[in-house]
């Protein structure tokens, strides 16, 4: 259980880093956008992934046909900002597929209560400071260094 946990954590965060793959995997239930035709404008309040059967963020027991989850072009525009905001179009698709399937098996992940396993705990910790350190204003926490510390070093491990 807590495998599948850790193979999901560290799938999003090496996202930004794996290759464009050579066909667009699909996922049931998600129908990200296609690919714009030429000078087509997608207005900020279209659709641009549906996923079918998640309701709210949840996947409900017995999901009525009209249960679905809609992420409109600014949501998703907002998402490619905080991530990067000068992300290929390439790379927005590849994020479009994989967003709408970590919406799902994160809810999944949920229902069966794998977040609050200690070892999820502990992945979890170590995830949100990964992300943090890589947000904006990172290089002044590079440069912090508590005043006990020696000159140029920051941190020791012990081995």
């Amino acid at each position: 259980m807590c495998r599948w946990l850790t193979m999901l954590l560290l799938s999003a965060l090496a996202f930004s880093q794996a290759a464009p793959p050579a066909q667009k995997p699909s996922t049931p239930g998600t129908k990200p956008s296609a690919p714009p035709a030429a000078k087509t404008e997608v207005a900020p309040t279209d659709a641009v992934i549906t996923i079918d059967g998640l309701c709210n963020g949840k996947i409900p027991a017995t999901p009525s046909p009209d249960c679905k989850t809609v992420i409109t072009r600014a949501d998703f525009e907002n998402l490619v900002g905080a991530i990067d905001p000068q992300m290929p179009i390439a790379r927005r698709q590849q994020l479009g597929d994989a967003y709408s399937r970590m919406l799902v098996m994160s809810d999944i992940a949920e229902q069966r209560g794998i977040q609050n396993t200690p070892e999820a705990q502990q992945i979890i910790r170590f995830a949100r400071m990964q992300v943090l350190m890589q947000l904006p204003g990172q290089a002044d926490l590079v440069r912090w260094r508590p005043a006990s510390a020696p000159a140029g070093r920051t941190a020791r491990r012990r081995t």
